[in-house]
């Protein structure tokens, strides 16, 4: 039996995928000026949001990140709003819950001689 890992170069692409889109929305925004906030509502909603708890995943920490580039390269506009939520973050940091992304799967694949020797035994 041959045991493979996944691999990781496609969440890994997905990742950085996702990190340079919001980055680049991010600075795209923050050069229209002023910036129409249901643009940047698109962005801040895949920030995470506080409730009852704050539970940040790599996405959401992410697209936290591109807000304040936004946010601080767009000479702090819409700053009633996106202050008072990083303010916020910043205090749940504390109680925060981290969730890991699944980074490896293992995957049992059998070799073709081995699979075809498990199914005449079965027969």
């Amino acid at each position: 039996m041959k045991l493979e890992t996944c691999s990781l170069k496609t969440e890994m692409d997905e990742n950085e995928f996702f990190k340079q889109t919001v980055q680049h929305l991010a600075q795209c925004l923050s050069n229209l000026n002023p910036t129409p906030w249901e643009k940047v509502n698109t962005l801040f909603m895949l920030c995470p949001q506080a409730g009852t708890s704050l539970v940040i995943t790599s996405r959401s920490q992410e697209a936290s990140i591109a807000l304040g580039l936004y946010f601080l390269q767009s000479d702090l506009q819409h700053q009633d709003k996106l202050l008072p939520y990083f303010l916020k973050i910043l205090k749940c940091l504390t109680h925060a819950q981290f969730e890991e992304t699944l980074t490896r799967v293992a995957v049992v694949r059998l070799d073709p001689e081995v699979r075809q020797h498990v199914l005449l035994q079965r027969v």
